[in-house]
């Protein structure tokens, strides 16, 4: 009887010894770090709605250098008039005001316009980083943006490329 509690206590022990061998193994982390400046600029989004909003600011810069040209215009006719022709004034102050407006209005709608497509590209980027994680099965990716929260990582744990063409085949719709 002796020898047998030696063997199931001999049992145990090896029983728990490959236990703690197997979850110790299963415990080891895959990790990875992203230069997230990199992967921004990187990503086709991005690069489509920059083109987007150039357009967009592009369209108002020419409206704003037509109502530039008419101000300079009516300018140029109240420096060759002798005398200040009161239409002509109220013309050009009328003038200046909606330039001036139209102006501020303009600069207001470029920057909502900026931070929506900046936050659409963000979402959607923050949503392929975390599909590449799910799919190849990452326990942690850093972003590294020199901000201090990720100090120093090798070479070997930089992700940056294969996350930025799994997200821009994703956005292309070819992974």
């Amino acid at each position: 009887m002796g020898q047998s509690k030696i063997w199931i206590v001999l049992s145990i022990l090896l029983l728990g010894v490959v236990a703690y061998l197997f979850f110790n193994h299963k415990s080891e982390r895959k990790v990875g770090y992203v230069l997230i400046r990199e992967l921004y600029n990187g990503f086709e989004m991005k690069k489509q709605m920059e083109q987007k909003y150039l357009k967009t600011k592009q369209q108002r810069d020419k409206v704003l250098d037509s109502a530039k040209f008419e101000l300079n215009k009516l300018l140029k006719k109240m420096e060759v008039e002798k005398e200040k022709n009161q239409k002509t004034v109220a013309e050009f102050n009328q003038k200046k005001e909606m330039f001036l407006q139209t102006r501020n209005s303009f600069e207001e709608e470029n920057a909502k316009f900026s931070q929506q497509l900046d936050e659409q590209i963000l979402t959607q980027l923050n949503q392929y980083v975390k599909d590449y994680g799910i799919q190849e099965q990452y326990d942690f990716l850093f972003g590294n943006d020199g901000n201090g929260s990720l100090m120093f990582a090798t070479e070997n744990f930089n992700r940056t490329q294969e996350v930025l063409e799994f997200i821009n085949r994703k956005y292309n719709g070819t992974n």
